[in-house]
Parts: C-alpha cells; structure tokens; sequence
C-alpha cells in the first residue's frame, strides 16, 4: 500500500502488490500529472515504456505514461502522495 496507507485505486486496496508477486509489473500514471514519488524507490528499476494515448470518444483523449518496474520491495512511507 502506498504511504500513510493511502490506496491510490481500488487495486491497490483491495490486493496490494507484496515483494513476492512483483518480480516484473506494468505501471501506469497519467500523463502531465507529476510522477508518484515514491515509484523509483519501490523497484528495483523502473524503465520508461512511453505513452499510451486512449481515445475516450467526443474528440476526448486521456493520455498515460507507461513503465516497467522490476523487483518490487514494496512501500516507501513518509514521501508526499499525489492527491
């Protein structure tokens, strides 16, 4: 779970990510909304994948950065956490 047990999604809430399960995972955040801080000290390395644009329809767009992040080691508490 991320800092000061803030789940972000409904994922992260109901299943958290353990060490064990997160050898290699995808992460997405959204597009020109500053980075999760804490997300590099959670792996081992993370490497960016680049952007992923979603048609929503009505000429709408939602655009979402993409990253591999390897060797889970779980949260980091006391950074800040986007709201």
């Amino acid at each position: 779970m991320r800092p000061a047990a803030r789940a972000l999604n409904e994922a992260e809430l109901s299943d958290p990510l353990s060490p064990a399960q997160g050898r290699r995972v995808l992460v997405a955040e959204t597009a020109g909304k500053p980075p999760t801080p804490a997300l590099p000290l959670e792996f081992s390395a993370i490497a960016p994948l680049g952007r992923w644009t979603i048609p929503l329809g009505a000429r709408k767009t939602r655009e979402l950065e993409l990253y591999v992040g390897a060797g889970y080691r779980g949260p980091v508490s006391g950074l800040a956490t986007p709201p």
